[in-house]
């Protein structure tokens, strides 16, 4: 009992944290200090107190005071409608909940989840001319000062963040250092009272190895440090500000310093609470500090919120457009307002979840993104994580999840607001060049980081950052390389012949990647085919079939699918006239069946046999004798026989279990989908199955699905003009997904990189053609745009489908445009006109958005800009088709189009829509007449291509069989005489 009064002993309502015995604190005692032989200067501060100037409108105001009867302040509060604090029959349970649940994390120093070095201090206080940081831990700051000022903020040095020894709260990364090892503390400043934020015991060690320290604290707190022994210390209450001198005590001393050091310490808001036992909460004031010395800033967050959200199902995102109705806290934008420049803001970024529970009072990542821009901060730190388990996210979770914040609010991941890894020292406002030499001296040579590094303005923090993580990435290799013992020369190379890649088909960032040409082992280039093959009949037929990994705008010749390997071979033969039927059969045999391959084969064999390359006669088989096989005898021989008929019995065996083999990679392809969906939209996996049920098992479909479900809710549009400026890339880039479908995926997506693969996705989804039984075909989306007006179905045909060509939007839209433009230089002349237009206004949209930081009107104007620069671009993208139809007009003839100079998608869009046209004006016996006469579609051979291959002979060939169009090859040509 006399223990418990102790604890809960109070000044105004606050219970002191003198603990039981000193013995668990032995290491502090036992430390001593540690500064011995450097020289050491001891400042006497002198603090005159003054009031905030008028920036602020509501300096005066005492909202956040709670009075008495008697207007005597009890406690305090949060005096904005962000702030809304959960009731205590809920709070308690669920945060008892939280921490001691099953699944809970538990890291102890065993884990070493965060690396600890050991950090470097300036030795004297005049040391550097840059601002200086270190990380100590949790919310614990070092910060080093150009005019020689040393400020420690928040120190809590203990292994343990809670009034009695709980195992739960011992921290599971290391101390940096001791308190003895910091050579200079003139100013220790405190946020609040919880355990996590002011420890007893390092109080104790300050004032021990420390003993001029001056200690600012909020209200309320001054009677707690003056009972513990502290005499030097200065409450204060927001928008209080005090001039502070520190003055040498001592000239005698080695250091150089002995001018007065001059600072501003600012008490500024915050959204929190206070406490230190269940009878005291809100008794003393929680802050956020300003400290200003020598023209460098720094704002401490100490602890906080930002806003307060409702309890949400897992997966979606509290910052989503349902939600952006919610109140934000004002103070911090009037911070920034206040302070004017800071040149580093120190801003929590953990222990955040249950967010329903926490967010009133603690910031998760995406809140400290927009704090970090409220209070105009140059760089900054998040701090508040990494050390004790406070809430049941993981440890590592908050610095990952800043980074996607940073990315989804147009920052660059690093550069700007960084998350230290370690407990190592942080650099700004000085050289830049320097701190990258400090960072990766240990594994670069310093010529190779002055020499990447001169590529870049490292003044600007995206040049910066980029610059970096190419250095980065070069030095991640290095400790691998020097375990392998390689030589820089380019000998033994064999050591490296037992290395192989991770993670396979898996691209930069862990995006999916598609495999490309490999060399084997003798020298030969081969095809190396994804482990995500495209079963076609594993799914059914209404399912588009799309796999995460296929690779978009790729077309695949269906029509050819349902057939027998003769009728294939038929098919191909009529096709390929110039080559012999035993060719095409072999092709197909060669491709195992597969008709889009065996055509692959054709064409290039088809190449070979007209640029006479293609070896005749005896000379096809003619081996040297450095390639000959070597001689084997008759022994030798049955034995190879043998050893063959075995392998035939062992590939019967397989033959059997095909059946199965194609069950299991329809099911994972299912699974990747699902997982597909789930990752790229943020959406739990139970929630992604249903959605890739409901539709079909068709990902494409899902995804369609998913976006129609967002737009129903008619989201506001984006005003960031460099979210718009990706769109605009992409819509560039596939132009044949409906437009309306860009904004959503950058909107409901987690990252830049996962909307790039969604669209790669649909781009596939919406490539292929109607008659391949998607869900939503392209005609169908281009037709919901603007219904097409159907042609006239000639009596007495075939069939009707084969006399009306597929609805096209854009061709429509081309030529509603070219009424206008009738000469191809005319069509030149206002294109280059439009693209210096968009150039300009995505430059003033994207110069209007860095002036919106600090004046709002701008962000207006780059909405305006951006919304200008949008249509504009398609105005670009509409002129560039105007223009490869009037280059195609004027080298085409009545029997011939000639598709020369046009790219391999505009060349495919007019191959198809002339041959129809062409095909609907034969009028009556058109198959007659087609088969007799023909037309001609010119794309050449392709020797200007890089690897001598045309991209747009081989897509325009793929694209009129997969119409239903008989094609024959000619030299750099084809001729089509009918339908399939």
């Amino acid at each position: 009992m006399h223990f418990l009064r102790r604890l809960l002993r109070s000044g105004p309502g606050l219970g002191l944290r003198h603990p039981p015995s000193i013995a668990r604190y032995s290491k502090f005692a036992s430390a001593g200090t540690k500064t011995t032989g450097i020289a050491m200067v001891a400042y006497a501060c002198t603090v005159a107190a003054e009031p905030v100037s008028d920036k602020v409108s509501d300096k005066h105001s005492k909202d956040h005071h709670v009075k008495n009867s008697r207007g005597e302040t009890v406690k305090f509060r949060n005096p904005h409608p962000s702030h809304a604090f959960p009731a205590l029959s809920i709070f308690a349970p669920a945060v008892i909940k939280a921490l001691f649940r099953s699944d809970s994390p538990k890291p102890t120093l065993a884990d070493k989840l965060v690396p600890v070095v050991k950090p470097q201090f300036l030795s004297t206080r005049t040391g550097s001319s840059q601002l200086r940081a270190t990380w100590l831990g949790h919310a614990c700051y070092y910060v080093e000062y150009p005019s020689g000022l040393r400020v420690l903020f928040d120190p809590v040095f203990e292994d343990c963040c809670a009034p009695v020894n709980l195992a739960g709260f011992k921290r599971y990364t290391e101390r940096p250092c001791d308190i003895a090892d910091i050579p200079y503390v003139d100013a220790v400043v405190i946020s609040h009272s919880h355990y996590d934020h002011l420890s007893y015991p390092s109080v104790q060690e300050v004032k021990k190895h420390h003993p001029d320290a001056h200690f600012f604290v909020g209200l309320g707190l001054e009677k707690w440090f003056k009972s513990s022994g502290v005499d030097k210390v200065t409450e204060m209450d927001w928008w209080d500000e005090a001039e502070v001198t520190f003055t040498p005590k001592s000239a005698k001393d080695a250091d150089a310093q002995l001018e007065p050091i001059k600072a501003r310490i600012s008490c500024l808001p915050s959204q929190h609470s206070s406490g230190r036992t269940g009878f005291d909460r809100d008794h003393t004031l929680w802050a956020s500090w300003g400290v200003k010395s020598a023209e460098k800033t720094v704002w401490f967050g100490g602890d906080t919120g930002y806003r307060t959200v409702p309890k949400v199902a897992e997966g979606i995102d509290d910052w989503g457009p349902e939600f952006q109705h919610l109140p934000v806290c004002p103070q911090f934008r009037q911070i920034g307002e206040h302070l004017g420049s800071v040149d580093l803001g120190l801003i929590p970024i953990g222990a955040y979840q249950p967010r329903h529970i926490f967010s009133h009072m603690h910031a998760n990542p995406m809140d400290s993104v927009e704090i970090f821009r409220d209070t105009k901060c140059k760089r900054a730190m998040g701090i508040h994580w990494g050390t004790w388990v406070l809430t049941p996210e993981h440890p590592l979770e908050p610095p990952k999840l800043l980074k996607e914040a940073l990315k989804k609010r147009g920052f660059p991941e690093t550069g700007v607001f960084d998350v230290l890894d370690s407990s190592t020292l942080w650099v700004i406002m000085g050289d830049p060049t320097g701190k990258l030499i400090d960072e990766l001296c240990s594994v670069l040579d310093q010529a190779t980081i002055l020499s990447i590094s001169g590529d870049y303005d490292l003044s600007k923090p995206e040049e910066f950052a980029a610059a970096r993580k190419v250095l980065l990435a070069i030095s991640a290799d290095v400790p691998a390389e020097e375990a392998t013992g390689f030589n820089p020369s380019g000998f033994s190379g064999a050591d490296f012949a037992g290395l192989s890649l991770t993670d396979e088909g898996v691209g930069p960032e862990g995006v999916p990647g598609i495999e490309g040409d490999l060399k084997s082992n003798d020298e030969l280039t081969t095809t190396t085919e994804t482990s995500h093959s495209h079963e076609r009949d594993g799914l059914s037929s209404s399912s588009s079939q799309t796999s995460v990994r296929e690779a978009p705008g790729v077309i695949h010749v269906s029509i050819l699918d349902g057939l027998t390997n003769e009728e294939k071979v038929s098919q191909l033969a009529t096709m390929f006239v110039s080559l012999k039927p035993i060719d095409v059969k072999l092709a197909l045999q060669k491709a195992r069946g597969d008709a889009d391959l065996a055509i692959d084969e054709l064409l290039n064999l088809q190449w070979l046999e007209q640029t006479g390359q293609r070896l005749k006669g005896v000379d096809g088989f003619y081996v040297s004798d450095d390639n000959a096989p070597p001689k084997v005898n008759r022994k030798e021989r049955r034995k190879k026989n043998k050893a063959a008929k075995s392998a035939a019995l062992r590939s019967a065996d397989k033959a059997v279990t095909t059946e199965e083999v194609r069950r299991d990679s329809a099911a994972d392809n299912d699974t990747e989908n699902i997982g597909f969906i789930s990752h790229h939209f943020a959406l739990p996996l139970d929630e992604a199955a249903d959605l890739y049920g409901r539709n079909q098992r068709s990902l494409g479909a899902a995804i369609i699905a998913a976006l129609d479900t967002y737009l129903s809710f008619s989201p506001p549009s984006s005003s960031d003009p460099n979210q718009l400026r990706q769109i605009e890339e992409q819509q560039e880039r596939i132009f044949w997904i409906p437009q309306h479908y860009f904004g959503p995926i950058f909107a409901t997506t987690t990252t830049s990189q996962a909307a790039i693969d969604v669209i790669d996705v649909l781009a596939n989804h919406f490539e292929k053609p109607a008659y391949m039984k998607y869900d939503v075909s392209y005609s169908s989306a281009a037709s919901a745009l603007d219904p097409a007006s159907k042609l006239p179905i000639e009596p007495g045909s075939k069939s009707s489908w084969q006399d009306i060509p597929p609805s096209s939007y854009k061709r429509r839209l081309v030529r509603a445009s070219r009424k206008t433009l009738t000469t191809l230089q005319d069509a030149s002349s206002k294109k280059e006109l439009v693209t210096a237009s968009v150039k300009h206004s995505y430059a003033s949209a994207s110069s209007a958005y860095k002036k919106g930081k600090s004046d709002p009107l701008m962000r207006q104007a780059a909405a305006f800009y951006a919304d200008r620069g949008r249509s504009e671009a398609a105005s670009q993208r509409e002129l560039t088709r105007i223009q490869a139809e009037l280059l195609v007009d004027q080298q085409s003839t009545g029997d011939t189009i000639d598709l020369h100079g046009v790219s391999v998608q505009d060349g495919v869009d007019i191959a198809i829509d002339r041959v129809w046209n062409w095909w609907n004006a034969l009028g009556e016996n058109k198959v007659r007449k087609a088969r007799e006469d023909g037309l001609k579609v010119v794309t050449g051979l392709g020797r200007h291509s890089s690897d001598g291959k045309s991209r747009l002979r081989i897509n325009v060939f793929k694209a009129l069989v997969a119409e239903g169009w008989k094609v024959q090859v000619l030299t750099g040509a084809y001729l089509i005489t009918g339908r399939i």
